[in-house]
């Protein structure tokens, strides 16, 4: 495909700032380094196949009223001027969707064509400062830079919709952000700004849900609570039913605080989206159960040993006890 189209603004959180700062930027020139540059990002971050996101319907809002794709057919299907009203209006919005727990970035908006055929990139470079370094004859100079927005830095964002003017219903993204375990907070990217909703294919789904237990776990400190999660990780990975929602394991297998430190880090729109279960990803991410001694002693044991081979004693305080055969023996510096 052929880039016939690059707009660029810089721009800082405004959705909380007590005095909003304008964006700035406009269309720009596109030169070989710049293209070069794009096309090997594109490729190395493998965008064309992240996470799947459909635009949010509902309350009035349908596919050919959403204000959002219709922001980005103008952009990519309009004329010149067209278009940077379009983009112009769409980084307003993303600064508008940032609050001042963001930095401040750089958003690049790219418009490839073949035929009838557009792809559209939206790239949200975080700004930050680094050192520039310099030496010849004459010495060696270093200079502070505050005006870097970063291609590789991991709260970079983007965001790629693609196909004919009828088409631009549904998009990937990369926002590591949301897809960890930050929370709801976090998903200003897709949520707030692009106005869209995860489209949970079951590896998504169940990656997502991995991630939810493991923080709401983590994050909670009686142990009857985390012990309710527990046995949720386990009955979800033995459940003979494969279709779910996040609500509806909040539901079935969640109470009190534990199921509202597990809700709390879902988006509410997110919470009845239904995916398959895909047990191989989940065991993946969800697969051991750590336990950490008073003389510090860590204790790593596959889901399958604890209660056999490694024993939780309920006692007045608990313990751990193991009895196993040991086939291996390591040193480090501190706990992998």
């Amino acid at each position: 495909m052929n880039l016939v189209r690059i707009h660029a603004y810089q721009l800082s959180p405004r959705r909380t700032a007590d005095t909003p700062l304008a964006v700035v930027g406009g269309k720009f020139p596109i030169s070989k380094a710049i293209r070069s540059s794009l096309d090997d990002l594109f490729v190395k971050s493998g965008l064309a196949s992240q996470a799947e996101v459909d635009f949010r319907l509902g309350d009035g809002v349908t596919i050919d009223s959403h204000p959002v794709r219709q922001l980005l057919l103008d952009f990519s299907f309009g004329g010149s001027k067209t278009a940077v009203t379009a983009s112009q209006q769409l980084s307003e919005k993303f600064a508008d969707s940032m609050d001042n727990r963001s930095r401040p970035a750089l958003l690049m908006m790219t418009c490839l064509e073949n035929g009838q055929q557009r792809r559209t990139i939206m790239w949200a470079f975080p700004q930050e400062t680094g050192f520039q370094f310099r030496s010849n004859t004459a010495g060696a100079r270093i200079r502070l830079l505050k005006d870097i927005f970063s291609q590789s830095s991991r709260l970079r964002k983007a965001a790629l919709f693609e196909g004919r003017r009828s088409g631009f219903s549904s998009g990937r993204i990369i926002d590591h952000q949301a897809l960890g375990s930050s929370g709801a907070g976090a998903d200003y990217w897709v949520d707030k700004f692009l106005e869209c909703q995860f489209a949970l294919s079951g590896v998504m789904g169940t990656r997502r849900l991995a991630g939810y237990l493991r923080a709401a776990h983590d994050a909670l400190t009686s142990q009857a609570d985390k012990d309710q999660v527990f046995s949720t990780i386990l009955a979800i990975r033995t459940s003979p039913n494969k279709n779910w929602t996040y609500q509806r394991v909040a539901s079935r297998f969640l109470s009190g605080t534990a199921q509202g430190e597990f809700l709390a880090r879902i988006p509410v729109r997110e919470r009845s989206l239904a995916f398959s279960f895909a047990r191989d990803e989940f065991e993946k991410r969800l697969n051991f159960r750590v336990f950490e001694t008073q003389q510090g002693i860590y204790i790593s044991a596959p889901f399958g040993t604890v209660g056999k081979t490694v024993k939780v004693i309920e006692k007045k305080r608990r313990r751990v006890q193991v009895d196993d055969v040991v086939v291996d023996e390591r040193v480090r510096s501190r706990h992998a």
